[in-house]
């Protein structure tokens, strides 16, 4: 089994996601939330299926009848991969640690042998007061306890049997420490790209692997190109293929990087989306409106945006009465009498949508010189690949590749799409290669005329000669 040591856990989980999950992609989100509220030395269990993925506690998932040890025996008979992540510490926002591989079946058979009951839960109340209840005497009075000793705060399950149970997770945390096969992270990642398009058959080295769902948004988002695989041949498509059957999508390999700073974007905006609704949430709870069909306005730009889309607006007071608000000096009014400001629950997406426009970004700003000539490379080699322009103008483009970056960079606009300026910039550097070629032919023909010119020259001095040799005779 295979390691990742010492690695940005997100980074690393968020990538494996890109290339095990082909639905659902988006519970990576929750993960990571779960991984940002954790301590150092954490240890988790992660599972990556076609369709979504799942992060448990590890002690959670040995533990009898709990969500996550329910959970994680029910893929008994499913093709899954699954991870141990363990958290080493946390840095400059970054959560680093190891990722390792482990046997599913094994960690199942493991679970069935080792997992205990939870014999006691200690309840924490609001008011920080703890009292430790049976199981089933929690379970089944759970409101008549919230009535007589208030808000529960947080639970904690008492396991029975602790001290054997620690032992055993220690000496799987242990275990995993003694493993050889460390590998680097984009090693691991281009060998299940590898090992995954190798299975549909394709043999070269590419291409980079992505799901239906990403092919989508990069025909739409971006201007990234994708190819449907079949066999060991690819084709360039511009929308997806209305079908049932299982088609497999991919991208240069070369376009990896700009694919992954799409992605994080994405996700960092889904993150950004999930917190902000949490925290919206509790603002409501706070006001006392507890009620799931209202999305909180808590910024000018919000309130804006949703008079712009023509959305309903609500102005809502103390006493939880709701008002239509028909412009901003009515807004202000709520305001000012410190009443909240919201739109219904349906609406959040399209004020959502507005406010974070869809990811056109060509990423230009963020490339080095460098990279920005393996993407113009790349170009080249696809045009070359797929006969839009000869082999030997492809070797002609190759040479001149620091003129091509050098250009693009000067006349680069964020407005524009980085693949048509660069197919653009190629067209006239060929054109400029057939001049060149036709400047060079008239020099030749120059010289042929010369030749010719001095012949005749020659021809006439001969014919004079000639002339004067008559006379005398």
């Amino acid at each position: 089994m295979k390691a990742l040591i010492n690695v940005d856990l997100l980074e690393a989980l968020r990538s494996i996601v890109k290339l095990k999950v082909d639905h659902y992609q988006s519970d990576i989100t929750y993960d990571i939330l779960d991984l940002a509220s954790s301590k150092e030395n954490d240890y988790f269990c992660f599972m990556a299926r076609e369709a979504g993925t799942w992060l448990f506690e590890q002690k959670q998932v040995y533990i009898k009848d709990t969500q996550a040890n329910i959970t994680w025996k029910s893929y008994e008979n499913s093709d899954v991969s699954t991870y141990a992540v363990e958290i080493t510490h946390k840095e400059e926002g970054k959560i680093l640690g190891n990722i390792y591989e482990i046997d599913y079946q094994k960690t199942l058979e493991d679970i069935k042998v080792n997992e205990k009951e939870i014999e006691k839960i200690e309840v924490t109340f609001v008011n920080d007061n703890k009292i430790i209840f049976d199981v089933e005497s929690f379970k089944n009075n759970k409101n008549d306890i919230i009535r007589d000793y208030g808000e529960i705060k947080d639970t904690k399950d008492l396991i029975k049997d602790y001290f054997d149970f620690t032992i055993h997770q220690n000496k799987l945390n242990a275990e995993r420490l003694k493993v050889k096969s460390i590998i680097k992270l984009d090693d691991y990642l281009y060998g299940l790209n590898k090992e995954r398009l190798n299975d549909i058959g394709y043999k070269k080295n590419d291409i980079f692997y992505i799901s239906k769902d990403d092919a989508d948004k990069m025909l739409n988002q971006t201007n990234i190109n994708v190819y449907m695989i079949k066999g060991n041949e690819k084709v360039k498509i511009d929308t997806l293929a209305n079908t049932y059957e299982k088609i497999t999508y991919g991208i240069w390999i070369e376009d990896k990087k700009r694919f992954d700073n799409f992605d994080r974007n994405e996700l960092n905006k889904i993150i950004r989306e999930k917190i902000n609704g949490n925290r919206k949430k509790e603002k409501l709870i706070d006001f006392g409106y507890r009620g799931n069909d209202l999305y909180l306005l808590d910024s000018h730009q919000e309130i804006k945006n949703a008079f712009i889309q023509d959305i309903r607006i609500y102005g809502v007071d103390k006493d939880l009465n709701k008002i239509v608000l028909k412009n901003m000096k009515e807004v202000s009014d709520q305001l000012k009498q410190k009443n909240i400001i919201a739109v219904d629950i349906n609406d959040k997406e399209k004020i959502g949508e507005l406010l974070y426009k869809n990811n056109q970004s060509n990423y230009i700003d963020i490339l080095d010189d460098k990279e920005i000539r393996t993407i113009i490379n790349m170009q080249i080699k696809e045009a070359t690949y797929f006969d839009k322009i000869e082999e030997s103008d492809g070797e002609y483009l190759a040479k001149n590749i620091e003129a091509i970056a050098e250009k693009l960079i000067k006349e680069y606009d964020k407005d524009i799409k980085i693949a048509e300026k660069i197919e653009d910039i190629i067209k006239e550097t060929l054109k400029e290669k057939v001049m060149e070629g036709r400047n060079t032919e008239k020099s030749l023909r120059g010289k042929i005329e010369a030749a010719k010119s001095k012949a005749d020259k020659s021809n006439q001095g001969k014919d004079l000669r000639t002339s004067k040799d008559m006379e005398r005779n």
